[in-house]
């Protein structure tokens, strides 16, 4: 029994790195790939297969001594995935809920070494080829900054990809990270900030950088030891999205106007989609219009909603930020209880990110969506598996 649990693991793990790495680089890699919608069709597809057959052996190994609860949840989880799948991005949002189930059977460790494993391809791979000339870049001009993408299709991508991948590097290798690690990522950071000048996902890694720095030489916990600390820590999901919401209906005019300027405008195309929208239970279908009619990025119908809380508020509904925000914090919680310091301190910069960009639910992109599978499967003391 268990030499057959640890080969699905293996296949579970196995189908994470391909359809991950897939996803990855056709989403945000400036490359033409050929038959693109039949590969990402089949690659989607045999990643819901695998799933599928992984969570219908799980359960049937655990029949006699299922958790119900988690069982009832677990299905209308994956019916919600269904409907938010007609939205946006098609079945590869079907495969991203039956991974999220998944993932909350196996350690969160396992599930970050492979996302590690695959971005670091991504990266380094796109870079390298990119300064060979061989992957061209995206080169834009805003607010008298000279952008350029590095080799993907957007100039903010590698550092949002970057930035997940500070995070789940930290998590995964935690106290025993050593400061030549963290000079290394701090390195790599400031060289492709160099080139794409993204703000947001920058300095939030360069925090959780020199935060480890800080928790290596004292060794001492604050995020989970004080009281204060604790508090926020826990609520650090609804307080972000409720902050953002003032700020686009309730803020001095002077104070949004400032935030929106070095946001590069975002809360003005949040505020229009929900003014032209408006807010569903289950959302609606929206097509976001990112290039103008030269193949240009920008132009007057250019309607993109980069904010994950305000994107999917709008597009998923608030059914589905609900859930987001109540597995967040439940998530938030449990990390506190066990003294988890860093995944919590990954946790508020992961919140903090969700307020100007959207990737936090993409787990191509971030594999903390799949800390919320642990939620569907009762374990001791409700400890996270990790």
């Amino acid at each position: 029994m268990k030499q057959q649990s640890n080969t699905l693991e293996k296949i579970l793990l196995w189908t994470y790195f391909i359809w991950g790495f897939v996803l990855q680089y056709v989403y945000t890699v400036n490359i033409n790939v050929p038959f693109r919608q039949s590969l990402l069709a089949l690659v989607n597809g045999l990643a819901i297969l695998v799933y599928l057959f992984y969570i219908i052996i799980y359960f049937a190994e655990r029949v006699s001594n299922v958790y119900l609860p988690g069982l009832i949840g677990v299905g209308v989880f994956l019916v919600l995935g269904l409907i938010y799948s007609r939205h946006q991005i098609g079945i590869a949002y079907v495969a991203s809920f039956l991974l999220i189930v998944c993932a909350g059977t196996i350690s969160f460790k396992k599930i970050l070494k492979v996302f590690i494993y695959f971005s670091s391809i991504t990266l380094i791979s796109t870079i390298l080829l990119n300064l060979l000339k061989i992957i061209p870049s995206m080169i834009i001009f805003s607010d008298e900054r000279i952008r350029n993408s590095l080799g993907f299709y957007y100039v903010s991508f590698a550092s949002a990809i970057m930035f997940f991948y500070v995070c789940a590097y930290i998590v995964y290798r935690g106290k025993e990270i050593t400061y030549k690690e963290l000079v290394f990522l701090l390195l790599g950071d400031i060289f492709i900030f160099s080139y794409t000048r993204t703000n947001n996902p920058f300095l939030l890694s360069v925090v959780f950088i020199i935060y480890m720095f800080l928790y290596k030489i004292t060794g001492k916990k604050i995020l989970t030891h004080f009281k204060v600390c604790k508090v926020i820590a826990s609520l650090i999901f609804p307080i972000s999205f409720f902050s953002l919401l003032w700020l686009l209906e309730k803020a001095p005019i002077s104070l949004f106007n400032q935030i929106n300027k070095l946001a590069s405008y975002r809360l003005s195309f949040s505020v229009r989609a929900i003014n032209n929208y408006g807010i569903k239970p289950l959302g609606q279908k929206i097509e976001m219009i990112t290039k103008d009619g030269l193949g240009g990025f920008g132009g007057s119908n250019y309607n993109y909603i980069d904010s994950f809380y305000i994107q999917n508020l709008v597009i998923n509904g608030w059914i589905f930020i609900a859930i987001v925000l109540i597995g967040y914090t439940i998530i938030a919680v449990r990390a506190i209880k066990q003294q988890k310091e860093i995944l919590t301190m990954a946790l508020i910069l992961l919140a903090l990110h969700a307020i100007f960009d959207p990737q936090l639910f993409w787990a191509w992109y971030s594999p903390f969506s799949l800390l919320l599978g642990q939620l569907f499967f009762k374990k001791r003391d409700n400890k996270l598996l990790i």
